[in-house]
């Protein structure tokens, strides 16, 4: 029998090199997914547990020890400073506060000591915002029969239930607060209302007797 010859093309060489870059590729690619697998993973985790890595790093075959990451700690909200009976400190309840311009530039109070259980007051305001038209009020702390005690005292002055106090840029007034029965007043604290709220508040402790 005659042998029969079969010719083919010859391959390209850019093919014959992309073929060998291809399989290479594929050889290191499965090396690479063999070696981490078995560096990281611990087999013998039953029921399903969470997979565990490895806190042991090898450098030139001696086990080096590796710290395993801390767990995140959930943040916890800083609570505000309060006194031993759960109210306010004294120095955040007389602490000058404002909104929207208006501000108590300048507070005083005393006792008068010709007429006992009586304050004398004098206040300044100072608006640089919208027009302040509302009420004033004393909120007085103190000692009665021993025990704290507050209580809000509205001035002589807005006895009227019609008085309002209308403040557009500057205004300083006075008058007297006269204490309830056995109230030893401590510090005072100066508060201007509006129908939405409070809109500027100021205290001050009292000289003491």
């Amino acid at each position: 029998m005659t042998p029969s010859i079969v010719i083919t093309d010859p391959i390209p060489l850019w093919k014959a090199w992309a073929k060998s870059a291809f399989k290479l590729g594929l050889v290191a690619a499965l090396c690479a997914a063999s070696f981490y697998a078995g560096r990281y993973y611990q087999p013998g985790l039953a029921g399903g547990g969470e997979l565990a890595y490895s806190t042991q790093l090898e450098v030139d075959g001696v086990p080096q020890a590796v710290a395993a990451p801390d767990k995140p700690v959930a943040a916890t909200a800083t609570p505000q400073a309060r006194e031993a009976d759960g109210t306010q400190p004294l120095a955040d309840v007389l602490a000058s506060h404002s909104l929207e311009g208006l501000q108590v530039q300048s507070l005083q109070v005393a006792r008068n000591g010709a007429v006992p259980g009586q304050l004398n007051y004098t206040f300044e305001l100072a608006n640089n915002g919208r027009l302040f038209e509302g009420r004033y009020e004393f909120l007085v702390l103190g000692l009665k029969d021993g025990r704290p005690e507050q209580q809000v005292i509205t001035s002589e002055n807005a006895s009227d239930p019609n008085y309002r106090l209308r403040v557009a840029r500057y205004i300083k007034m006075d008058g007297k607060l006269i204490l309830p029965a056995g109230l030893q007043a401590q510090a005072v604290v100066l508060s201007l209302h509006e129908s939405t709220g409070v809109r500027a508040s100021r205290g001050m402790e009292l000289a003491a007797r």
